[in-house]
């Protein structure tokens, strides 16, 4: 039995079981960029830096009341909701939005552009009618920093009918997260700050990728 895996293999267990455990980092100033076969950031380390690797696939219920602030609220002005944010810089053309084959987890991200056709002109908000979020993140267990390391590499809002809108690039809306600030907290937070503290609850859907 190889003794120095045991501790590697508790810690990925907890912190896939317990995401809100994970370190907030600050990530606002970082830029997606290709490497061959992978979607990271541009300040990630080099994939031989990379011991062990997940992608997962992650769905966040809106009717729980830790997502509440993620949810449309009419009570709030309508361009300060989470998914209005998303829709209203897809439509100034701020960020792409793309087709994601949820099927096939480990092929090299974005995938295929949306056409400008397939973008809807208005977003369903009438009676919740987004039901959820989905992201898609890697966990990185990195051999330089001996640590778990989480990257959230895509978002979409979902339907009730279970429907994906759009997905985007979540390093490509970063910074319009960290302009944002979710009305109504106890605490000053950003949309940016929500996600990068893992405020949200949030179950796994699917899960693909490599160990060694």
């Amino acid at each position: 039995m190889n003794f120095m895996k045991i501790p590697i293999a508790i810690g990925i267990i907890l912190l896939l079981a317990t995401p809100g455990t994970a370190h907030a980092q600050k990530r606002k100033n970082r830029k997606a960029v290709r490497d061959p076969g992978e979607w990271v950031y541009s300040d990630e380390v080099s994939g031989a830096d990379t011991l062990w690797k997940k992608r997962v696939l992650r769905y966040i219920d809106l009717r729980e009341r830790t997502n509440a602030p993620l949810l449309y609220d009419a009570s709030i002005p309508h361009d300060s909701n989470f998914v209005v944010l998303l829709f209203n810089g897809l439509q100034r053309g701020d960020y792409k939005a793309y087709h994601i084959q949820e099927n096939a987890l480990d092929s090299i991200l974005p995938g295929k552009q949306m056409p400008v056709k397939d973008i809807p002109t208005t977003i369903p908000l009438q009676d919740t009618a987004i039901a959820g979020i989905k992201i898609i993140e890697d966990w990185l267990f990195l051999r330089s920093k001996g640590e778990m390391t989480v990257r959230i590499v895509a978002i979409a809002p979902v339907t009730t009918g279970k429907t994906d809108v759009f997905w985007l690039l979540f390093p490509d809306i970063t910074h319009m997260l960290a302009a944002h600030y979710i009305p109504n907290a106890n605490i000053r937070l950003s949309y940016l700050d929500y996600f990068e503290a893992r405020k949200f609850s949030s179950r796994i859907i699917k899960m693909s990728g490599s160990g060694q």
